[in-house]
């Protein structure tokens, strides 16, 4: 018997969990020590993660091609490499751009799991961005409670030294914490069908940040919900068939980080490697990333309103 589009969206979850916990507390064991510990996730994370990127952005360039021609696609690119050159200078006059970065991603991971039924539903792409408000209320409600994890686990701290700023040192979590449970009763009140969801996210509003940080740092955490989103994805590619492309798309960020990891160590290896592991740079192509797949859902519309009794029912 077939499983429905929710059980297989629940079995991705635990799968993805799984796995995720998995590694973590693998490097946990492994590597003792948390700055070397966060460079071997942040290798396993960024992998997997320009992979992701790449392989949407290949096959979305393959489109934008066939519309704007090859004169069209080659000054997109340098649109896109002299907006990155700016990120850089901005990261040096007004660091704390990397902060919204952080919250557009996090947004991102959080608002496909809430639509992950739908998605298994379909037999390419994600799933339309919903029409009713109780899906959103929920994926920026998990998004402000990931925050106040990563402000507990000292996020402010790591990114701050990332881009050589004060203010980002002082994040704390009570804002993101305070803006979790607000969305979670403006949940209860405009979806009853969604209390459960509800009821469960401000619940852990209240007690997982502490309970998260204890033994865990910023990079654990990062990496942590960054493979549970990356491998979600990978299970439902590998579901459709994709076997072959996902091959394809992870070779090149597995080589390039191989030899950034076995290269002699000296000045020009530790600037490669600092360049290619800081989630500052990888922020910026990933909300890139988030922008290009939120407008080609977008187009499609939204599904029916849901009727159910809450997220993946």
């Amino acid at each position: 018997m077939a499983l429905s589009a929710a059980a297989r969206a629940w079995r991705n979850r635990g799968a993805s969990l799984a796995f995720a916990l998995g590694l973590v507390w693998a490097a946990c064991e492994l590597e003792p020590d948390p700055g070397r510990r966060a460079l071997a996730l942040y290798g396993l994370v960024l992998v997997l993660g320009y992979a992701h990127l790449l392989g949407s952005a290949w096959f979305s360039a393959r489109s934008f091609r066939g519309r704007r021609g090859v004169a069209g696609t080659a000054l997109g690119a340098l649109l896109l490499l002299g907006g990155f050159a700016a990120y850089g200078a901005l990261l040096e006059t007004a660091p704390l751009v990397v902060l919204p970065l952080l919250v557009i991603s996090t947004w991102h991971t959080v608002e496909n799991d809430v639509v992950l039924a739908a998605t298994c539903a379909r037999s390419s792409g994600a799933a339309p961005a919903p029409r009713e408000p109780a899906p959103h209320l929920l994926a920026f409600g998990g998004t402000a409670l990931l925050l106040a994890i990563f402000a507990s686990t000292g996020a402010g701290p790591v990114l701050a030294t990332l881009t050589d700023t004060g203010p980002l040192s002082q994040v704390t979590p009570a804002p993101w914490r305070g803006l979790a449970a607000g969305l979670a009763l403006a949940l209860a009140v405009a979806a009853p069908a969604w209390r459960g969801a509800a009821a469960l996210l401000a619940t852990a509003a209240a007690f997982l940040p502490e309970a998260v940080t204890r033994g865990l740092t910023f990079p654990d955490v990062f990496a942590l919900f960054g493979l549970y989103h990356l491998l979600s994805w990978l299970g439902i590619l590998v579901e459709r068939g994709h076997l072959r492309r996902l091959l394809a798309v992870h070779a090149p960020p597995a080589v390039v980080y191989g030899v950034l990891f076995m290269a002699p160590d000296h000045p020009g290896t530790a600037s490669a490697r600092a360049f290619a592991l800081s989630p500052a740079v990888y922020l910026f192509w990933s909300v890139l990333h988030v922008g290009q797949t939120f407008r080609e859902r977008a187009r499609r519309g939204g599904p029916k309103p849901h009727r159910g009794p809450g997220p993946g029912s």
